[in-house]
């Protein structure tokens, strides 16, 4: 009897480690249907993410598909993150010393999704928006720009990112 038991709470624990909760995925900018289209291309290939194009939402089955699809989005120019989790901006970089981040006179920005008037508007306030930045050359389409003044790439990573966007600065 007791080897028995064992054997169902074995069978139950394995089963419930299996699963996991849904994680939403949030962040991406979202303004028209290329950037609706975009998103869903980008995780087309992406197991076990649902997006709901009425509600706007990414669904996925548990973290590691969330990653993955946040993986996607980051590559395709978009800023994701699980829901109510820290930045997770793979383009940017930690400063691990007491030192100031070094400031940048001009950088050029690539990556960043930029279908449309809509997604140009939103990228160039969030850009101007940086402490320092004295100039940024946002054309829509566009697939990169240029952003001039005294600022660093910590700065404009983090506002492309609270925009929803996220690109590679060089």
């Amino acid at each position: 009897m007791k080897k028995h038991i064992f054997i169902q709470t074995s069978a139950l624990l394995l089963a419930l480690s299996a699963y996991s909760a849904p994680v939403v995925v949030e962040g991406p900018h979202n303004c028209c249907t290329s950037c609706k289209n975009a998103i869903t291309k980008l995780l087309s290939n992406v197991r076990d993410v649902t997006v709901d194009d009425k509600k706007g939402t990414i669904t996925a089955k548990g973290k590691s598909d969330a990653k993955k699809a946040i993986d996607a989005l980051m590559d395709g120019g978009f800023y994701a993150k699980m829901a109510g989790e820290e930045s997770q901006s793979a383009s940017s970089t930690k400063v691990t010393s007491s030192a100031a981040p070094k400031k940048l006179k001009s950088a050029t920005v690539t990556g960043v999704h930029n279908c449309c008037l809509k997604c140009r508007n939103l990228i160039s306030d969030a850009v101007k928006a940086v402490p320092g930045v004295t100039e940024a050359t946002v054309e829509p389409q566009a697939k990169s720009f240029t952003v001039a003044g005294d600022f660093t790439k910590e700065d404009l990573l983090k506002a492309l990112n609270e925009a929803g966007f996220n690109g590679k600065v060089k």
